[in-house]
């Protein structure tokens, strides 16, 4: 399930990106340089915003590291 959300998202960001230079070019030649900076600063505040406002959502019970420290491996055993 996770898996599927993450490609959800970088998917449908992907769609919503596709347009962008476009529509960065055509700000551009209207206002000039203050289009693209603010459009692109606005994104930036967004996907930031985005960012914060998410919970962590894995189970209590899972560990944070899922790899065993060097110390704790027997190396060189078969």
């Amino acid at each position: 399930m996770r898996s599927s959300g993450i490609s959800l998202g970088y998917n449908g960001a992907s769609v919503v990106a596709e347009w962008l230079p476009f529509l960065a070019t055509g700000l551009y030649a209207v206002v000039g340089w203050t289009g693209p900076a603010i459009m692109f600063s606005l994104r930036g505040v967004i996907s930031s915003l985005c960012a914060l406002s998410m919970r962590e959502s894995a189970p209590a019970g899972v560990e944070r590291h899922s790899v065993m420290p060097m110390s704790q491996q027997k190396v060189g055993t078969q």
